[in-house]
């Protein structure tokens, strides 16, 4: 997709809008298992409420071969209307998942255990063995096990709509996690993240038990200028058109 222009936000940071989709017409993605786009309803789904389920979507974007180092992403999820299980994972700076596994693997992984590398965030409604709880968001790296920070919230399974937005800085090794406005994660790494992979897509999964898994609108912006502000997003739209710039301390 073409760039749009670069909008300078404040003195101290440029954001760039690298890519948006607000799905009213298929956005035409690189989709792998039970995904698909949903022309009636305007949504990406991952999975129905069927089991033993696994999804992977992948946007064009390679962060490594565009430079983006720092980088916003927003979209809007919703999960439920099933039996329970088992989550959606933003995935960023991974590798490339195309036979996505399926229950509690959230398409995360290959069904054979490759292509995992790289970091996700997860929005996690059924207990695993090494699961904080029930049902909670989590950065994960590596491996859905691997849980860096989480924030136990019922809104992973209510079947409602919610807003989401992520600012990561690859070279502070910063995450930050926004739900509805609220900040939720604030993990910080203490050194750069692993970069090795720069793939940016979902994956979801169902197993024994079941929800609807689904995303609407997608966007993602560079942050060209700046370091070691929170993004506070302007709710309202599936795919945002702008981004409030005052930094919050």
């Amino acid at each position: 997709m073409p760039q749009t222009p670069t909008r300078l936000l404040t003195p101290t940071r440029l954001v760039r809008i690298v890519y948006t989709h607000d799905f009213e017409t298929d956005p035409g993605l690189e989709m792998y298992g039970s995904a698909y786009y949903d022309a009636d309803n305007r949504y990406l789904v991952l999975t129905e409420p069927v089991n033993d389920q696994g999804a992977a979507v992948w946007f064009p974007i390679d962060l490594n071969a565009l430079g983006i180092r720092r980088f916003v992403a927003r979209f809007k999820y919703r999960i439920g209307g099933g039996t329970g299980a088992d989550g959606i994972v933003f995935m960023f700076f991974h590798n490339k998942v195309t036979d996505p596994a399926t229950g509690g693997k959230i398409g995360f992984c290959n069904k054979d255990g490759s292509a995992c590398e790289g970091y996700g965030v997860q929005f996690d409604c059924w207990k695993n063995d090494l699961d904080p709880s029930e049902r909670h968001v989590a950065i994960i790296k590596d491996s859905v096990d691997n849980h860096l920070a989480y924030y136990n919230t019922d809104k992973v399974e209510d079947n409602e709509w919610h807003d989401v937005v992520d600012y990561v800085e690859a070279d502070t090794g910063r995450i930050v996690v926004f739900l509805d406005g609220e900040k939720i994660i604030d993990y910080d790494a203490g050194s750069p993240l692993d970069t090795a992979y720069g793939y940016v897509g979902f994956g979801a999964g169902t197993g024994g038990a079941t929800n609807w898994h689904v995303v609407k609108g997608f966007a993602l912006y560079s942050v060209e200028l700046g370091t070691g502000h929170e993004l506070v997003p302007r709710l309202g739209t599936p795919a945002p058109s702008r981004i409030i710039s005052p930094p919050l301390r």
